[in-house]
């Protein structure tokens, strides 16, 4: 149910910003590849592709129009002197689709795989386009998850 409920709101959030402009099946797909596809691996896209692809079929989305925000990944990254590749800079906007239809999430990989820089460009980035409305500069609070009880860090359940 949590995975339809961040569905319904991504779709909520499209036609929020997009109106009547767009059709429902276009909202409805581009909601379902915002939620899922940065969770999958790459060899999960094309059967998830394939699968939407029979559910919506000849539906084509319009590309993502994220304003600003690429030119200033683009700069963040340079400013950390990283390379901003497109595949760095399609990893920052789908941490932030992602951060958009979730309220905590987990970012996972390999050691010295980006996952912090990719983190703190979106970060700067974000802070250099705040608007107050759409981007929001970010406050980031890491935590160490072994120095606190699992209840503490999930939540647990008082049977009294």
């Amino acid at each position: 149910m949590r995975a339809l409920k961040s569905i319904l709101v991504a779709a909520g959030q499209l036609r929020r910003r997009f109106g009547s402009s767009r059709p429902e099946e276009v909202l409805m797909l581009s909601a379902l590849n915002d939620v899922n596809l940065p969770k999958f691996t790459s060899n999960d896209i094309p059967l998830f592709k394939g699968i939407t692809g029979d559910l919506l079929p000849g539906v084509k989305l319009p590309g993502s129009d994220y304003g600003a925000l690429i030119g200033e990944l683009e700069g963040a990254a340079r400013k950390r002197n990283l390379q901003p590749k497109d595949s760095f800079i399609h990893k920052c906007t789908q941490l932030w689709e992602t951060i958009m239809v979730r309220h905590g999430l987990m970012v996972v990989g390999m050691n010295i795989s980006g996952k912090t820089q990719i983190e703190n460009v979106l970060a700067d980035a974000l802070a250099a386009v705040a608007d107050g409305d759409l981007y929001l500069p970010v406050q980031m609070h890491k935590m160490n998850p072994k120095s606190i009880k699992q209840g503490e860090l999930y939540g647990d359940f008082d049977e009294n």
